[in-house]
């Protein structure tokens, strides 16, 4: 063990006292340490634990994420057939809100790309129609709001 000793100045400044007084002694062992750095290593411990959790957390959003969409599919590609049906049956406002719907749930990916680009094409195309129909009927404020959402960035 090391030993460290600490003097005071003020006792020894007169040379004729004598030999240094020592107050303290300073003993480091490892019980020493831990004791010392035991608030270090629970900040640690916490990290560590923290950094799991985490990172498991993460895990399970991403895996709930993932069976969100897929779980959406089958709701998308059932909201397009219903919506194509409605635009031939010339039923443009049902149809509109029908891909509306499909737009919602199928993301812009790979795995649904032709179910997602069907849905945006009959958004657009109901949207156009039923706008037509509401100038034909004097509704034009209507009109111009349905064509505003159609151009929306996000349908583009």
């Amino acid at each position: 063990m090391t030993q460290i000793r600490m003097s005071n100045s003020e006792t020894n400044s007169n040379a004729q006292t004598g030999p240094l007084v020592v107050f303290r002694t300073f003993r480091f062992g490892y019980s020493v340490l831990f004791r010392i750095s035991d608030f270090g290593f629970r900040v640690f411990l916490l990290s560590l634990l923290c950094s799991t959790a985490f990172a498991q957390n993460i895990d399970r959003i991403s895996k709930q994420e993932i069976e969100r969409r897929q779980a959406g599919l089958p709701r998308g590609v059932a909201a397009v057939a219903r919506g194509q049906a409605a635009m031939q049956a010339r039923n443009y406002r049902l149809a509109h809100d029908e891909f509306r719907t499909a737009l919602n749930f199928l993301p812009d990916a790979v795995t649904s790309a032709k179910a997602h680009d069907d849905a945006l094409t009959g958004f657009c195309d109901s949207g156009v129609r039923l706008a037509e129909q509401d100038v034909a009927d004097g509704n034009y404020a209507e009109a111009e709001s349905i064509l505003r959402e159609v151009l929306e960035d996000r349908y583009d």
